[in-house]
Formats: C-alpha cells, structure tokens, sequence
C-alpha cells in the first residue's frame, strides 16, 4: 500500500514550509491506539495529540515533514496514510513530493488468515465425501478467510487516501496538483 502525490508551488521552499507549519499540531511520534469508534466497535487508529484542532498532526524531519489527518472519532482505520513530505526548491517555486504509507505496525495480519483459510480448505475437500455441504461452507469460509483480509485494507488505505487529499488540499497553501511528475511542465 502506496501513493503518491505531486504538487507545485510559486512560493520558495522555505516560505511554504513556514506556511506549511501553521496547519498541524506537533506530535514527535506516531502509535498505533485501540480505541472505541462511534459505532461502538474497538478499532486501531493514529493516536493523536490531546487538544489537536488542526487539520493535520505530525512533526518536522530532516528531508521535510511526517503528517497524518487528524480525523478525531470518524473514520478510524489502521492504515489511515502517513503523509510524507518532500519540499524542493524548482526553478521559480517549490515541488512537493508526497508518498503516503500506512503505519509501520498496520498489518493486516494477512499471513494468519490464510493459514487459516487453507484449513478450511483442505479440510473442505477432505469432507466433500462425508458431508458436501459442511465441505463446501469450509471452503466458502476458507476462501473468505484468504481474499477479505488484503481486501479491508487495500480498501480502508483508499478510502483515507482519498480523505486525505481533500483535507489536504483544502489547505490554504496555492498549491497545484501535478498529475504526471515524470513530465515536464
């Protein structure tokens, strides 16, 4: 899981870093919390900064900025992206170069669900001739328990990606989406 994110800016690196400053509450660190959703099912998320109002919450790095959405009680899903930022200067402004990864300890547990599911499996076609219904529910289960796991992830990555940019891009920073990077403008 993956993406990213090419902009570009008239303003030179160091003034869209200080603007950039404005919109995210420091947090030295990102840790995975289990905490109640407002449906009332205990889910994984970022653990944001006590008090956090802004938008965004992260820290300055060496080559640029780690930032994550503060999305408060909604939408919480461990793979909610960590926006990892770039500012170089280019030629009469500023690219930003953004990759966005889930959280490091975001698995998804994807290698206990398949040997699982290759139980099922296997136990499914060693009963198909004891009792084909059961075999096949074993199956059925075995099947789900392989494919649905990468699915939920890939989809809740997505899902905050796209979440992500627009927060992102509502930020008042004139910045222009550049839709392919390997292209010159």
């Amino acid at each position: 899981m993956l993406a990213q994110w090419t902009y570009t800016s008239r303003l030179t690196p160091q003034e869209l870093s200080e603007k950039l400053v404005k919109h995210y509450d420091d947090q030295p660190t990102f840790r995975l919390i289990s905490r109640l959703s407002e449906a009332g099912v205990v889910v994984r998320s970022i653990h944001p900064p006590e008090g956090a109002q802004k938008a965004f919450f992260g820290h300055k790095t060496d080559t640029g900025f780690s930032l994550v959405q503060n999305r408060g009680k909604t939408n919480l899903t461990p793979y909610q992206p960590i926006l990892r930022i770039a500012i170089h200067d280019w030629g009469q402004g500023s690219k930003v170069d953004i990759i966005l990864k889930p959280h490091k300890n975001a698995k998804p547990l994807v290698g206990v669900f398949v040997v699982f599911g290759l139980i099922l499996l296997g136990l499914g076609v060693l009963n198909i001739a004891v009792n084909s219904f059961l075999a096949i529910c074993s199956c059925l289960f075995g099947v789900c328990f392989v494919l649905i796991p990468k699915y939920r992830a890939n989809f809740g990555f997505n899902r905050s990606l796209h979440e992500s940019k627009i927060a992102w891009e509502e930020l008042p920073l004139k910045l222009e989406f550049w839709p392919n990077p390997n292209e010159k403008l």
